[in-house]
């Protein structure tokens, strides 16, 4: 009965390990790519980027982001009755207030990497950053197609 108790329990204690490596090792397995990723997507300050403000599918705004970029605050009115104060300072920009219950916008806080965006979906606004590389790949007569939630 001991014999079998023993070896029960060795059983346990090398299965317990393996099992914990197994989940070192998937753990280490998805977090390196997304780590290097990481790295080579970061932009430089000298890289210009620009935020761009859509209402409905139709852009309204759009700034040039650097660190040179002086601080300022813009409102928009995407509907009667409603507001949302953008903010910009140096190369980043966030909704700083708006007029929505939910202020999911303004939770987000600021944005600054070219592919990263903040909606305010009952306002149906979209803010998001690109660098200017992207955005001078177009040709001035094809608008940019993308497909909204709202």
């Amino acid at each position: 009965m001991k014999k079998t108790l023993y070896s029960i329990l060795d059983t346990f204690t090398k299965m317990n390990v393996r099992k914990r490596s197994v989940f070192f090792l998937i753990v280490l397995l998805i977090t390196v790519p997304i780590l290097t990723s990481s790295l080579h997507t970061e932009v430089g300050d000298d890289v210009v980027r620009e935020g761009i403000v859509t209402i409905k599918g139709e852009e309204v705004f759009r700034i040039g982001l650097n660190s040179k970029t002086p601080h300022q605050e813009v409102t928009l009115y995407p509907q009667k009755g409603e507001y949302a104060v953008l903010e910009i300072q140096g190369p980043r920009i966030r909704i700083k207030e708006d007029s929505t219950s939910s202020q999911f916008a303004v939770k987000k806080g600021w944005i600054q990497h070219p592919g990263e965006s903040t909606v305010s979906l009952d306002q149906g606004l979209l803010l998001r950053i690109r660098s200017v590389e992207i955005a001078t790949k177009e040709e001035p007569d094809q608008k940019e197609e993308i497909d909204y939630p709202f």
